[in-house]
């Protein structure tokens, strides 16, 4: 995945096909990001000093009422994330018109 959307992205560029090319860099992206996670797993951050101070997934993990809590403050916020940007695109929908009086 990663050396497949490491040879689209010029070609892409190259062809200005600049959908394609920014859909090729979010691939690599997201294709680095994960190779590296599963490499790693199931230590999330590794210690340079001494591996039993890395950071697992088991010595990571919280208790259930702070997961409820959470999500339950992320649905708040994802919900009002949503509703702003729905209100900020409508608002500013349109071609913009450039003007020449100095602006």
């Amino acid at each position: 995945m990663v050396v497949v959307s490491l040879i689209a992205l010029p070609l892409c560029h190259a062809r200005k096909k600049d959908q394609a090319a920014f859909v090729a860099s979010s691939v690599y992206i997201i294709g680095s990001l994960g190779g590296a996670a599963f490499a790693l797993y199931p230590v999330l951050l590794p210690a340079s000093t001494d591996p039993r101070y890395s950071l697992t997934i088991e010595n990571a993990k919280t208790g259930a009422y702070s997961l409820r809590v959470g999500l339950i403050w992320w649905l708040v916020g994802i919900a009002l994330a949503i509703v702003y940007f729905t209100f900020l695109y409508r608002f500013f929908r349109g071609k913009v018109r450039l003007t020449n009086d100095g602006y």
